[in-house]
């Protein structure tokens, strides 16, 4: 019997990790015309020995950039998207314990018991979240990712997190 292929979801780069890159490129570019870079540091053009590794690296970096940003998605395609999403996202909030059960403190030895099981709950229930849920998580922040790349909090579970 033939295997089902399964499709993992895209995880794509953080805004930090892509205007990172950006800047990479932008002072390699300097350094192989010579100049001022943004630092106060000084490139002479005529110093470079290898020109052509310091343009592998900037074409490197630039479909790094390419692969790793988010394409919006549009029409039937994001319609479909978003449906998956919203589909997703209840099934995320129904398993994520709540903010009050998730950001309890540890307990400690003058606590009353009932703080430590509770704290052991949701221990407990978090590490069976992320065991269960982790790849509906990459999928939801995936979605998310193309039917809004300008916005990257969208791309936050947490927000999903119930209060209660």
């Amino acid at each position: 019997m033939p295997r089902k292929k399964t499709t993992v979801p895209k995880v794509y780069a953080s805004e930090s990790v892509l205007r990172d890159k950006k800047e990479e490129v932008k002072e390699l570019e300097t350094m192989l015309q010579g100049g001022q870079a943004d630092r106060g540091v000084s490139f002479r053009s005529d110093k470079i020995q290898d020109p052509d590794l310091i343009k592998h690296e900037i074409a490197k970096r630039k479909r790094f950039i390419e692969s790793n940003t988010p394409k919006k998605l549009k029409g039937e395609e994001a319609n479909r998207a978003y449906k998956r999403a919203k589909e997703l996202a209840a099934e995320l909030k129904e398993s994520m314990p709540t903010q009050k059960l998730f950001s309890q403190r540890y307990p400690n030895s003058s606590d009353r018991a009932s703080r430590a099981t509770d704290f052991e709950r949701g221990v407990r229930q978090q590490m069976e979240f992320q065991s269960k849920m982790s790849s509906k998580a990459i999928e939801y922040r995936s979605l998310m990712a193309r039917l809004d790349p300008q916005n990257p909090m969208v791309r936050n579970i947490e927000s999903l997190r119930r209060s209660r």
